[in-house]
Order: structure tokens, then sequence, then C-alpha cells
């Protein structure tokens, strides 16, 4: 590109025009028209290249190469490399603090190249960053200038912030036209600001501004479109709804410089340039401030292996909450985790009983059922009968044929002590019944005299059979009465 050069008038507030842009900016407006509308990849060839800048370099002690730079192109800079980004080699890692042991660097910066009034200044624009984070030289960075070395102490932070509901920082970003083009880059908030711009000067102007236009997938603003200047000259700042990441790093620096070379080791700084090319050789034996206008060198590094961590933490969390809960409710009605534990036990062993209660209720009420039904035995005429209790019917059943109903034997187990002469020995009253105890006391009296009572209802079987059978004994046949029995025998 051939030299444009700007007209400057000092002081001359006389003939000012507000309304006329700065002749700079015009300038290099029309540049970056030029080169944005480029392909990308082709952009390197406007701009210095790598091979010919870097005279010397050094990590931790050891030789680094232009290899070890991965490329970029800025609007506003051109051609820019970022050192041990780690795409095309393993990442560096530093192991020792200290000037010497970090990035040291020897740069020429081809002053003679320089593109007149486009930059009016000379050095080199230096900036230190995560390997993730996409550069934005124009926006955050430092200047070194010729003839000067630059010492650049570095220290890590690390911000680690809460999430919602805490803070509004974005965990993951939404994908941005830095992440299409650079894949390896995460998101910031700067970034998530030039790429909300960048979509709504394309969305109300129809055309991709060509600072960040890194693909030919949309048509260029282009400055000398009066409709195109029009618009990105009313265009604002849209309301970006972006934040700050919820995991941030940040290099903070200082810097401090020193005239270099000094005048013992400017010599040797000569002889090295000489032996690249005769073209330099040439131009250092022609000026002999060339060293000192072309010529920076620039040490990074950290000033400890240190960093600094922030993060937050909740002022009132929810631990915090159920702390507070549990000790006002235990001082004021005075219940504890021991006590909700023994109420809860209460209330088990109340199921419980409840149970077991109604378990022994329903097996009383089985067991009053089977003595309602059971049989008894009515005297009339040497007959035995069943009769029930509940609706006084009778049944005329020979005492004879019990044996042959097993379901009355099991009712009426044969467990008398008999004798031949028909004696009964009494069984024992039941403890239910003093009725029953009453009615065995006068069979007992009546087996006694040998005659049984004919007034009463409730005998002893083998008085009843064995007064007519004299002469039979079967302890099969033998049944009595259940007022006889005791409980236990249910």
């Amino acid at each position: 590109m051939e030299d444009v050069n700007v007209e400057l008038r000092y002081q001359d507030w006389d003939n000012t025009d507000f309304n006329e842009m700065d002749s700079r900016h015009t300038l290099i407006d029309t540049t970056t028209d030029i080169i944005g509308a480029m392909e990308y990849e082709e952009r390197v060839e406007t701009g210095h290249q790598l091979d010919d800048m870097l005279l010397s370099c050094t990590f931790q002690g050891y030789p680094c190469t232009p290899n070890n730079f991965t490329w970029f192109y800025n609007y506003l800079y051109g051609n820019c490399y970022t050192f041990n980004l780690g795409l095309d080699s393993e990442i560096h890692e530093v192991t020792t603090a200290g000037p010497l042991l970090g990035l040291t660097m020897s740069l020429y910066i081809q002053q003679d190249e320089y593109i007149a009034d486009i930059q009016q200044g000379a050095g080199i624009r230096v900036e230190v960053h995560p390997q993730k984070s996409m550069s934005f030289p124009e926006d955050r960075g430092l200047n070194v200038a010729p003839g000067t070395e630059a010492f650049v102490s570095v220290r890590k932070k690390l911000i680690k912030r809460k999430v919602d509901p805490y803070t509004n920082c974005t965990e993951d970003g939404e994908k941005t036209i830095f992440m299409d083009h650079f894949p390896y880059v995460e998101y910031s908030k700067l970034m998530c600001e030039k790429d909300c711009y960048y979509n709504e000067v394309l969305r109300k102007c129809g055309c991709a501004d060509v600072r960040y236009r890194y693909d030919n997938s949309t048509n260029a603003c282009n400055s000398t479109n009066p409709e195109n200047v029009k618009c990105l000259r009313e265009m604002q700042m849209p309301p970006c709804p972006c934040t700050f990441a919820c995991i941030e790093d940040i290099f903070t620096h200082v810097v401090s410089y020193s005239l270099w070379p000094n005048d013992k080791h400017k010599p040797t700084v000569q002889d090295g340039i000489k032996d690249i090319s005769d073209n330099l050789k040439r131009n250092v034996e022609n000026d002999t401030s060339f060293v000192e206008k072309n010529v920076v060198k620039l040490n990074v590094y950290y000033d400890e292996l240190t960093y600094d961590y922030i993060y937050h933490t909740a002022t009132y969390g929810e631990y915090d909450l159920l702390s507070d809960i549990g000790g006002n409710v235990g001082l004021w009605i005075g219940i504890s985790v021991l006590t909700v534990v023994e109420l809860f036990e209460l209330l088990y062993d109340v199921i419980i009983l409840c149970f077991v209660k109604a378990k022994s209720a329903g097996e009383k009420s089985t067991s009053e059922k089977k003595d309602t039904s059971d049989v008894e035995l009515v005297d009339s005429s040497g007959k035995a009968y069943l009769e029930s209790p509940v609706t006084g019917q009778k049944s005329q059943l020979p005492i004879y044929d019990i044996q042959n109903h097993p379901q009355h034997q099991q009712r009426f187990l044969p467990e008398l002590q008999l004798r031949r002469d028909s004696q009964v020995h009494p069984i024992k009253p039941s403890r239910r019944s003093r009725r029953g105890s009453r009615r065995s006391r006068r069979s007992e009296a009546s087996s006694q005299s040998g005659v049984p009572n004919p007034q009463s209802r409730y005998y002893s079987a083998d008085d009843l059979y064995y007064q007519n059978h004299p002469d039979s004994f079967d302890a099969t046949k033998v049944v009595y009465n259940p007022a006889y029995m005791d409980s236990s025998m249910y």
C-alpha cells in the first residue's frame, strides 16, 4: 500500500469543522475496508511476518522458534502472534519464577515498512491472556517502544463467582462469531459485547462489521457507501445481556523499562543483524541509530508461582437457615432432634399396642363364638341331646352315636377317669363359669347318691350311659358336659 499523507493543522481552532471526521480515522476506516474485504487467510500478507521480526527467542532458558506462535489478524494492529497457545504444539509450563526463566524475545519491528499516518507510533503491542480466551489487543495490552527493554511481571488471578441466584454470571455462554472461527476460545464478557454489536449492525445496516468479519457469508460494510456510513454513525451500543463468566482467569502485570542496548552491547546486536541479510547489513551500516529505532527486547515472566484466588461465598446459605430454625424452635418450645426421634418412637409404640389389642380382641371373640357353639347334654330317658344356646333348637343324638361323628369327638374329649361302677371323678370347674361350678357340685352329689337328678339339665355323660348300660364300657363313647371343662382344654 502506498503512503498516504494526512494533513495536520496544529492550533487551527478558527477553521475547525465539528461535522467533519478526523482525517486519521477516515484513513484507518478506508484501510480496514480494503483489508476486511479480503479472505481472512490472505490478510497475513498485508502485515509483518514473524519469520522476519523474531531475532531471538528463549523460554525458561531454552530456545523457541516461530513454530511456537499462532497467527491471527487484528483490524488495528494487523498480524498478531500468540505464544504457547497449544494448538500446533504442547503447552509449555512455567516451573520457576523470575525474569531469566520466562519468555525473552528480541524483535525487529521493521519501521521502514510502516504505512504513514495509519500508525503514528513505533513499537509492539503486548497482551497477556489465558490460552482459551480471545485476544483483543485494541482494548487491552501495553506498548513497548524500540530501543528499550521491557520487563513485564505477570501475576495470575482466578475469580470464581457464585451462580444464580447469587449472581447473574454466565457458565456456558452462547456461541459467538469468534467461536465459529476460533473454536478453542471460551466465553468472556468482552467477546459477548463485541458479538452483540456485530449482530446489531448486521440486523440494522444489512452488512457485516469488517473489524470482525472472518468469512464471506455476509457483505462487508463499506466506508465509501453513504448508507453504510450513515447507519454506522447512528449505531449505538445495544443493551446486550452480557455478564461476567462464572470462572475467569485474569493476568495482571507490572511493567518496567530500561534503555537497550547499552553502548557496550550495541556492537554485538549490530553484528547479529548484519548476518541476517545483505539488506539489513546495508541499513545498519548506513544508520548508526538503526538498532535504537528498530529493535526491542521483551521479557515476560511470573513474579512468583502463586496466584490470587477470589471466590464468592453465600452470606446466608441453606445450612444457616436450617440451623437458625432449629435453634429458635429449640429455644421457644424445647424441641430438638432427639425429641423428634422420641416422638416417632412413641407413635410406633402406640401403633404396635393398638395392633396387639385388636388381635387379642379378635382371638377372644373367636373363642367366645366357640364357647357359644359348644354342645350341652340334656337328659331325657337316657338319651343325649344337642341344644344350641343361641337359637335354643334341640336335636336328639343317641349317646352311643357320638363315636360315629368325628366332629363331636373332637369337641367331647374322652379324658375322664372312669370306673366300671359308673362313679365319676368330677373335673375341676371352669374359672369362667360359676354356673358350671354349681352344676358340677350338684352332679357330684347326684353321682354319690347313685341317682341322677332328673331336674338338672347338665350331667356327666357316663352317668347317662352306664346307668342304662351297666355291662358295657367303652371310653370312646364317653362324652361330658362342657360346663365341667376347664378353659385350658379348648
